[in-house]
């Protein structure tokens, strides 16, 4: 009996999502920001909550929630057709991060004008590839072609190259508090980029449904830049 009510509890404590595994995916940072703020609030109120994250590109987390690889992901804009649902929660500027002796350094804000001729580092592969394709974009509309060196290293060391003035490096908002010597950010005007939370409209973790809940209400809470 003793075991019995024990397995009672436990089932118990899963449907109100006070244990379980959860499988995230992310597209930015999780050193400040929105996604820092949420998961410090949930780690909070579920300890017990077993957190597993993954980064990559919008299209490569579409494909693990089809695949129930992923429970959720929070991704960089909505523009691939897809079937699941989908919730803009937060926005942020774009930054690019250069070291402290470049010429542009010196200006508050930069336009793309300014950094068409620069070599942009960018990582291999998952969100270096969605970074690339819109600094492509971005760039191509005022008849300019990028430059890249692709860069198979995380984003810490991506800022070592900045510093040792290898080249320049697209960065978000919530990016910036990473703090490299010699590095220095500057927004980029009327960049402002849309998040997502995208998740399968069958989801049955009852985690993920409290994740999603209260990322709907801190996203209510907060004024986002427009």
């Amino acid at each position: 009996m003793s075991q019995f009510d024990e397995g009672v509890r436990e089932a118990g404590a899963i449907g109100r999502s006070e244990t379980g595994h959860l499988r995230v995916g992310l597209f930015s940072s999780i050193a400040s920001g929105f996604v820092s703020q949420l998961f410090t609030a949930y780690d909070h109120k579920h300890p017990n909550v077993e957190v597993s994250f993954w980064e990559g590109s919008a299209a490569q987390h579409l494909l693990s929630i089809k695949k129930s690889q992923l429970d959720l992901a929070f991704t960089i804009g909505n523009r691939q057709s897809h079937p699941h649902d989908a919730h803009e929660l937060w926005r942020e500027r774009v930054f690019v991060a250069v070291w402290d002796t470049h010429p542009l350094s010196t200006k508050s804000e930069l336009n793309w004008s300014d950094l068409a001729h620069e070599t942009f580092l960018v990582r291999l592969g998952g969100p270096g590839d969605e970074v690339r394709e819109y600094i492509s974009l971005r760039l191509n509309e005022i008849g300019r072609r990028p430059r890249f060196l692709i860069q198979n290293i995380g984003r810490y060391r991506l800022l070592r190259l900045v510093a040792w003035r290898r080249g320049v490096a697209a960065m978000l908002a919530s990016e910036t508090a990473i703090s490299i010597p010699g590095v220095i950010y500057r927004p980029i005007a009327c960049e402002i980029l849309p998040f997502f939370v995208v998740s399968s409209a069958r989801i049955d973790n009852p985690a993920a449904r409290t994740l999603l809940s209260m990322a709907r209400t801190l996203s209510r809470s907060k004024r986002w830049p427009s």
